[in-house]
């Protein structure tokens, strides 16, 4: 499905998940578990680790290790962990330690880790905040032709693929990411300048003084 098939699918889940029975019968239990399982899948193919955890705890429910749920629960825990972690670490990379590098090697790290997770990811177009991460990430590197490669596949996506448009945080996000690849052309731009100016000095002879 595509990032804005996960997103509906899991509205629909959720509604549904509101007005179950809550007499809790081993139908109603098999149902309400394979309906969680799905509502976290979808959060996580939306790379969304908190809303996956609390999707999972609507369950309430334990698993013992001869169960058939048991593997399938222990596997979405441990991707929650894993995505809730990743999440957290590049936001401190970004707003406390200023580690570019460290929030670029981190997305990469996830990059390939959730390719095994099922979903069909679109590396060059991660659900949610991590895009505008990216960007974030390779303009503060330096990497202004990397980082403008990734905005061009955001311009060019259609509303199904990408919420960036169809959110208003997600739209603020999207410009405050475009801001700071402009901000790095130009710094780059001027050290650039620098660098050529006082490589190449003007000749002496060149510049008329005035007594």
């Amino acid at each position: 499905m595509a990032e804005g098939q996960y997103q509906l699918a899991s509205e629909d889940l959720e509604e549904a998940i509101s007005r179950f029975d809550p007499v809790m019968t081993k139908k109603n239990r098999s149902t309400l578990i394979t309906r969680v399982f799905r509502l976290v899948r979808c959060y996580l193919a939306l790379l969304d680790g908190r809303r996956a955890r609390c999707a999972l705890r609507k369950l309430g429910v334990q698993f013992s290790p001869d169960e058939p749920d048991s593997s399938e629960y222990k596997t979405l825990c441990s991707r929650i962990k894993l995505l809730i972690a990743a999440e957290k670490s590049i936001e401190h990379s970004r707003s406390t330690d200023q580690n570019w590098q460290m929030a670029f090697q981190l997305i990469q790290s996830m990059e390939k880790e959730i390719m095994s997770w099922g979903p069909k990811f679109d590396l060059a177009l991660l659900p949610g905040s991590w895009t505008c991460w990216k960007i974030e990430s390779l303009a503060h590197l330096g990497k202004t032709v990397e980082a403008e490669e990734v905005l061009d596949q955001c311009s060019k996506a259609d509303s199904s693929k990408v919420n960036t448009i169809k959110h208003p945080g997600m739209k603020s996000e999207y410009q405050i990411a475009r801001a700071w690849v402009d901000l790095a052309k130009a710094d780059l731009s001027t050290r650039v300048y620098d660098a050529l100016r006082y490589a190449h000095p003007a000749p002496a002879g060149s510049v008329s003084i005035d007594l």
